[in-house]
């Protein structure tokens, strides 16, 4: 039991009956900090940033570098390790840069860091290798690293103890040729050989089939003297047979040289520990418990804890303590945490709760200090610390963590210009935008044309289009607390002149300024939706959607024809309409093309595949981009007006066209829908039709392959819409998975068979090849040759009852006698 841990709670409990003075103190560390903690609580790490905590005062400090990932730091926050630019990397406070470790062949530097000892001399982790990935720890003193290995070639170390004799990991799950499961185990440092020799932890009970129930090798940690390990593990139990997963502990027992194992949490049976989950009774999936972070003696263990929805997860914290497991939320409010106040309480949406605490990362050694940070939550104010012993501790003073940047000069083509800040201190805060130093800005009309939309409790701006010159500007943003302020450095906004000017057909009264013709490409080249911001008409259109860029054009119909029209040469995503007049009715319109070919169109552009047009009459043209479109200033509109290309001849039943046995091509690339097939997914997709009729008795048989390369269906009717006689999507067979056979159909003279090719969706069209084959029914055996083979084959199967000729559902003389009348008859 961890008597520090209960006098710890005994205390806290008392003093927040005397004074509320002395109640814990919750800090928040932002962006993303939490993710370490050292032994004071006076450095809290996150994934690219340091914070130094006074009393009343907090530093934070951008980690330099790019593309960090900060994890662990060593005990006295002198030290932290993680990856810049996915090389494993130890970062000195002293110094304030980051040393690259050195791995030498077969590892590689892109690697995994996965612990750093509490002095911050050892590291250990895993990195890419020949054979697999493995373990690795790396020295400072004679800066050098070594490869570990377990039974098999690849593994991973997980953590190490203060002076790196002993290191936990595991090795690799399902390594070929191994049978371990991914079993942990410890690497122990054997002087006498300069190396480090590797064995097993204690294994679970064997499971019904004979095998290890042990199947994990994450999340496991060790204490400075590397003789206590925290972990999970499974064990087998023959009563249910179920392989239980526990909370484990492994203590060094330096007598017999062995690891005592003591299970600590079945996990399996719970179905929650938080005051504010409700078990959902339609999913009975037991919570998980990652565990990862541990006191120094071992007694107190904290985790991430997963609720699942059986659709969704809610991510908390687990803490435990006193051989107890808590969740994390409930123990720190008992301690006298305000976590409500501060904005980590636990909310309830739909009849379910939550908690915007999330789960501790990291422990000090004596469990006075946690930190750690929401789990996939927007609404927390963000990664946080919890100074047990803080006592009276006075507010620390908001400070800006994250400055405002923006990232470029906003074009034309911008809709909307995105800030973010962020804060840190004692929660709760807000934060405010200005403009130029004005008044605080609300959710709302800017005056411009565009709008502010301010969210996360003021941690994003956005000032959202049509965007204007009058949208640039300084933009500051001020944290503010119960104790303080502190305003960010100026993000300086600027803007292309282009937004003063707009196209001139940017509403439809500018198409008869912009006249377009027949042939490709007849825009030129320059044509830009950016600043055609004005939405005219601001209605919904083509099947509802709404456009937030477009222009007009005029098109006057040089004879009555059918044309098409299409945007394959835009390099962005199109909606294209065709209305009589201006906010008149819309004749035509298409989102993403889903006609013709597909060759030098990509999906998102548009088609309108053939509209019927009058000689002499005005049309007008609108090229809009959808609210999803990413626009920028390389983004180039494009039309082409062409006379509609002839539809395939046999395009519909009534036209289909007489097949031959053999190969007949097929093209649906100008297809339209004639009908549907009960072997294929509903809908109206491209199809072809062929009609066949036989000469003589005896079975057709129907394939789109070899030589067709899309999805196919393939179908037999008696008539035009007739009867359904044979349906064939997906043959799946080698060569054919996609494609269609239809096998042994049986035909008779005097009929004529429509045979029915296409695609079983909107994208499955082109052109491919029917093939045909016919046998005479006197061909048994379907070799192409009527002969004494076929007598023989079908007298075979007649004896074993299994030669239904007739195809009436049983095998009986009179299967005999007409496979013999039509033998004799020949063909």
């Amino acid at each position: 039991m961890n008597l520090r841990w209960m006098g710890i709670g005994c205390i806290a409990l008392v003093a927040l009956s005397g004074s509320a003075s002395a109640q814990p103190r919750i800090v928040t560390v932002n962006p993303n900090g939490g993710t370490a903690v050292n032994n004071t609580g006076t450095i809290v790490y996150g994934s690219a940033t340091r914070f130094d905590i006074g009393s009343g005062s907090m530093t934070v400090t951008p980690l330099p570098g790019s593309s960090i990932s900060t994890t662990v730091a060593s005990d006295d926050g002198l030290f932290a390790a993680g990856t810049v630019g996915g090389a494993a990397s130890r970062y000195s406070l002293a110094s304030g840069t980051w040393t690259t470790l050195p791995f030498a062949a077969p590892l590689t530097a892109l690697s995994n860091v996965r612990d750093i000892s509490s002095t911050g001399q050892f590291i250990v982790g895993q990195a890419s290798a020949t054979g697999g990935f493995s373990g690795w720890v790396w020295n400072a003193a004679s800066n050098t690293s070594r490869r570990l290995l377990g039974n098999t070639t690849t593994a991973r170390a997980m953590a190490v103890s203060q002076d790196g004799s002993v290191i936990v990991g595991g090795e690799s799950p399902n390594v070929a040729g191994t049978t371990s499961g991914g079993r942990p185990g410890v690497w122990r440092f054997n002087a006498d050989t300069d190396s480090y020799d590797w064995s097993y932890l204690p294994d679970g009970p064997i499971d019904g089939n004979g095998a290890t129930a042990y199947r994990t090798v994450d999340n496991f940690h060790i204490n400075d003297d590397g003789n206590i390990i925290i972990g999970t593990s499974f064990l087998f139990d023959a009563n249910t047979n179920i392989a239980n997963p526990w909370l484990t502990r492994w203590v060094w027992n330096p007598g017999t040289q062995t690891w005592d194992r003591f299970n600590l949490y079945n996990m399996n049976t719970t179905t929650s520990i938080s005051s504010w989950w409700t078990p959902l009774q339609d999913c009975p999936i037991p919570p998980q418990f990652i565990p990862t972070g541990m006191t120094d003696d071992g007694n107190t263990i904290i985790g991430q804890l997963v609720y699942s929805t059986c659709g969704s997860f809610y991510r908390a914290g687990f803490l435990f303590i006193n051989e107890n497991m808590e969740d994390l939320s409930d123990f720190l409010v008992e301690q006298g945490v305000d976590l409500a106040t501060a904005g980590y309480g636990t909310f309830f949406a739909g009849g379910i709760g939550g908690s915007h605490l999330g789960a501790a990362l990291d422990i000090s050694d004596d469990g006075l200090n946690i930190s750690g940070q929401p789990i996939l939550d927007p609404d927390a104010p963000g990664g946080w610390l919890i100074q047990l012993n803080a006592g009276g501790s006075p507010c620390i003073s908001a400070v800006v963590a994250t400055n405002p940047t923006p990232s470029v000069l906003y074009s034309a083509c911008t809709s909307s210009i995105i800030l973010n800040a962020s804060g840190a201190g004692t929660p709760p805060f807000s934060i405010q935008w200005q403009k130029d130093g004005g008044s605080v800005l609300a959710s709302g009309p800017t005056g411009n044309g565009s709008t502010y939309q301010i969210l996360a409790n003021g941690a994003q701006l956005r000032i959202n289009g049509p965007l204007a010159l009058a949208d640039a500007g300084n933009y500051t943003a001020t944290v503010v607390n119960a104790c303080g302020m502190a305003t960010s450095t100026p993000a300086v906004v600027a803007v292309e002149p282009a937004f003063a000017i707009a196209p001139n057909n940017d509403n439809c009264s500018g198409a008869d300024l912009n006249i377009v013709t027949t042939g490709t490409n007849v825009l030129g080249a320059g044509a830009t939706p950016c600043s055609a911001w004005e939405n005219d008409p601001a209605i919904p259109f083509c099947s509802g959607n709404i456009v937030k860029a477009d222009r007009w054009y005029r098109f006057d119909a040089p004879a009555s024809a059918d044309y098409r029209f299409e945007t394959c040469g835009a390099n962005y995503d199109t909606i294209l309409s065709i209305y009589d007049v201006c906010d008149g009715v819309e004749l035509a319109c298409n989102n993403d093309r889903d006609s013709g070919s597909i060759a030098g169109c990509a999906a998102q552009r548009s088609r309108i595949d053939r509209i019927a047009l009058t000689a002499g009459t005005s049309y007008y043209i609108r090229i809009g981009a959808p609210l999803s479109a990413f626009l920028s200033n390389t983004n180039l509109m494009n039309l082409s007006i062409i006379a509609a290309p002839s539809r395939a001849p046999n395009d519909d039943c009534s036209n289909a066209i007489p097949a031959i046995i053999g190969a007949n091509p097929i093209n649906t690339d100008e297809a339209t829908s004639d009908g549907g097939a009960s072997c294929s997914p509903p809908g109206l997709f491209r199809d072809v039709w062929f009609t066949y009729s036989p000469t003589a008795p005896g079975f057709l048989r129907a394939a789109t392959c070899p030589g067709t390369t899309w999805n196919t269906v393939l179908t037999v009717f008696d008539g035009c819409f007739g009867n359904e006689l044979a349906c064939n999507d997906n043959a799946n067979v080698s060569g054919c998975f996609n494609q269609s056979i239809i096998e042994d159909l049986r035909v008779t003279t005097g009929s004529t068979y429509y045979i029915r090719v296409g695609g079983n969706s909107a994208t499955a069209f082109g052109t491919g090849v029917l093939t045909l084959g016919f046998f005479c029914i006197a061909d048994y055996n379907r070799d192409g040759i009527d002969n004494s083979q076929d007598f023989f084959d079908f007298i075979i199967d007649f004896f074993a009852g299994d030669a239904d000729f007739n195809v009436d559902g049983t095998t009986n003389s009179q299967d005999f006698f007409d496979f013999t009348t039509a033998f004799f008859a020949g063909c």
